[in-house]
């Protein structure tokens, strides 16, 4: 194997009412909020980001009936709709994973701050799987990477862009 796993980066949960979401997560769970996504004009989503135990946890919420998120709610509800991993080398687990027969899903492989794609739940034990190598000057500095997903500094298909 040509790479690790470094961390779970984060984990993404659909929800339909992103006001309850976060009131539980932060009750319930007591995950700090870091930030909320502000809708943009013409957004499909919305969302906040939170800090458990110093793991992401990021609530999607659709505004409206279209997107991956709003899709996902239809067929199966909220719940999770994706994990995301750190690896330190994305090119060496694509081969991998393709080694094994995976299907692998919207690569976005030429940007600065990150590098990423989706392993299909099919091929991923039920479960999506996204997996991120993030550029070796911002990867030690947990900070950086936060900052870089508040900032939209890098566009994930189907997702944000």
């Amino acid at each position: 194997m040509g790479f690790e796993v470094e961390e779970i980066d984060h984990i993404a949960i659909a929800v339909s009412d992103l006001d309850a979401a976060v009131q539980a997560a932060t009750t319930l769970l007591g995950a700090k909020l870091l930030w909320r996504h502000p809708p943009k004009e013409r957004a499909i989503n919305d969302g906040a980001v939170l800090d458990l135990g110093g793991m992401l946890i990021v609530l999607e919420h659709p505004l409206g009936e279209r997107g991956i998120f709003a899709e996902f709610l239809r067929r199966r509800g909220p719940g999770i709709h994706h994990v995301g991993v750190s690896v330190t080398n994305l090119d060496a687990a694509m081969e991998d994973a393709e080694k094994c027969g995976a299907r692998l899903v919207n690569p976005s492989l030429d940007n600065a701050v990150r590098r990423e794609v989706l392993v299909h739940p099919k091929s991923g034990l039920g479960v999506l799987w996204q997996m991120i190598e993030w550029n070796p000057q911002i990867r030690p500095d947990r900070q950086r990477r936060r900052n870089a997903l508040r900032d939209g500094e890098f566009v994930v298909p189907g997702l944000t862009g």
